[in-house]
């Protein structure tokens, strides 16, 4: 007999305080989490209030890509506007509407008062993803992470994210001629290319790492 079901058939993780399946989640892919749905009726909508997102989107030249990436935008429509942990996305979009997907999801993140974002565009071909001019608004944020994006606005300005300590930026282009965070104090630019024909300024006043 399982160890979670006592010797009347109760079951023991379903009786845990919510608070606690829901740390349990966290720890799953939303797609894992999400089908914990079916398990029994305390569990249908636990899902909607994981604190995290973590979610992997394959290539979209399948039916499985397009699938997944429904997937992703169901569930950002669906959960509930609870405050998020940490949002871990790692696609390989490469189509028209891959800039629109990734602003929407940073969007959402920032309102639901995200503390970690990471937001991975593993590139198949030889481009970058690069976003139209976002201003990324959010109050309790602590950890940025990119990978695979360009940048050519004319200041990276994370001025609205007064808790941002870690920004981390891997293999992307960088045009902008100044980036720009009172709070950062880790940089980590890391396989990262800059514009040739200009100077990018780094004006971070509480900066105390920089890895390159």
């Amino acid at each position: 007999m399982p160890e979670s079901v006592a010797p009347g058939g109760e079951d023991r993780i379903g009786a845990l305080p919510d608070d606690l399946l829901r740390r349990v989640l966290s720890f799953l892919t939303s797609r894992e989490s999400v089908c914990t749905c079916v398990l029994a009726r305390c569990w249908r909508h636990l899902w909607k209030s994981v604190p995290v997102v973590r979610v992997m989107v394959p290539v979209p030249i399948d039916r499985e890509g397009e699938e997944e990436l429904w997937f992703v935008n169901s569930l950002l429509l669906l959960r509930d506007r609870a405050p998020l942990h940490e949002v871990d996305i790692r696609t390989y979009l490469d189509d028209p509407s891959a800039p629109l997907n990734v602003e929407l999801w940073l969007r959402y993140a920032a309102s639901c008062h995200v503390r970690v974002l990471r937001v991975w565009v593993l590139r198949v071909y030889s481009r970058r993803l690069q976003l139209p001019n976002v201003t990324l608004i959010c109050q309790h944020l602590t950890v940025l992470d990119f990978a695979g994006m360009k940048f050519e606005e004319h200041t990276l300005n994370f001025s609205s994210c007064p808790m941002l300590e870690v920004l981390k930026m891997y293999d992307c282009k960088i045009s902008a001629e100044k980036i720009l965070c009172k709070s950062l104090r880790h940089l980590t630019m890391e396989i990262c290319r800059f514009d040739l024909y200009g100077r990018t300024r780094i004006s971070c006043p509480s900066l105390t790492a920089l890895t390159s």
